[in-house]
């Protein structure tokens, strides 16, 4: 069988991190060929592909123009047919709708991956009606794709992370000032002011010790200057975009890791830091809920309530304190991620959607 994947790009971000380990574990099947093309830019994470991938990166035509896109979509349609593609797989809205225009008239299925629900926020629904196979990474957005589609073939599998890559980084630091930290594109989505803010409130009232975000995005600058703001310059870092080695070492000071955000899919972000051991406090957006049970594997707080979120924080600062508590949501949560969201899984259902999708006419 042929893959290929179609992306926007291959820059830090939870779908396009998706894409890159998704390739990679697929190359490793002797029975498939996977190739990876990117519309906007070609990203960071194309140098970390497996060296049997075949690229083709389309940055130089213009997709905001009408003759760029068609030209895309032109240059889509060659490749498939020079590769023999068998399945077309898009990755974001964009790429959405470059695939379905590009499988018109084509022999290749097209399969659309929808991260968030921000998908919804597009008032054109043609990826969602024309692809021959929707996967959802959530519940939630099952259900919303669910109403809206008129044809079948509409699939939940739940995102995943590499277990083993994470377990060295699971440690224990009790009668220490807790690290907190998070990773994640910097974009107001993903709520890092209100981090700032919480941990602002929450060290006048428990033992902290540093904040740490990792990850770039266009809200650096504006996070940067609300962290001077606070008066956090001594125990806040931004630290950019980290990946290997670097990233691993400063996910290892985490203890406390913070999802704020205003809405997600199944974030990627928490899998790992629950796969890592770390004590996670999330927003309750998305599909978190399922993934987090509250004070058992993990916490969810409402991110609409800021006092309360306050409090509940405060708490778990003071809970991680307690070897054998911590002990126990370590477990639940490595637990958690082994049994339900294990790469090989993940890789076995979506061969089976493949071979399902090719035997659809």
């Amino acid at each position: 069988m042929r893959i290929v994947f179609l992306v926007n790009d291959l820059e830090v971000g939870g779908a396009q991190r998706l894409v890159l380990d998704t390739a990679n574990a697929l190359a490793k099947q002797k029975s498939l060929e996977v190739n990876v093309i990117t519309i906007v830019k070609r990203g960071v994470y194309a140098d970390r592909l497996d060296p049997g991938i075949r690229t083709l990166h389309l940055s130089k035509s213009n997709y905001k123009s009408p003759w760029g896109l068609v030209d895309i979509v032109r240059r889509i349609r060659r490749f498939t047919v020079d590769f023999g593609c068998d399945v077309l797989h898009s990755h974001l809205y964009l790429a959405g709708v470059v695939g379905a225009l590009s499988q018109l008239g084509m022999d290749f299925k097209h399969v659309v991956t929808i991260h968030g629900e921000s998908y919804f926020d597009y008032k054109c629904r043609f990826p969602i009606q024309r692809a021959g196979g929707i996967i959802c990474v959530s519940s939630s957005i099952y259900g919303q794709v669910k109403a809206e589609r008129n044809r079948g073939n509409i699939f939940l599998l739940p995102n995943f992370t590499d277990v083993d890559k994470m377990k060295p980084l699971v440690s224990l630091r009790v009668n220490q000032s807790p690290v907190v930290g998070t990773v994640g594109r910097l974009a107001q989505v993903k709520n890092q002011a209100f981090l700032l803010k919480l941990f602002t409130q929450a060290r006048d009232r428990v033992d902290l010790g540093k904040l740490v975000i990792i990850g770039d995005g266009p809200e650096r600058k504006n996070l940067a200057d609300l962290g001077t703001k606070l008066g956090l310059e001594e125990q806040f870092e931004i630290t950019g975009y980290l990946q290997g080695e670097e990233l691993l070492g400063k996910l290892r000071e985490i203890d406390i890791f913070v999802l704020p955000s205003l809405s997600e899919g199944l974030p990627l972000a928490v899998l790992e830091a629950m796969a890592a051991g770390k004590v996670v406090f999330a927003s309750s957006v998305g599909e978190l809920p399922c993934i987090i049970e509250d004070n058992v594997n993990g916490f969810l707080f409402d991110v609409g309530d800021f006092d309360r979120a306050v409090d509940k924080f405060c708490e778990v600062v003071q809970l991680v304190q307690d070897e054998n508590r911590r002990l126990c949501l370590m477990k639940n949560a490595i637990e958690t991620v082994e049994s339900r969201y294990s790469i090989s899984a993940h890789i076995q259902e979506l061969l089976k959607i493949y071979q399902q999708m090719r035997s659809f006419s």
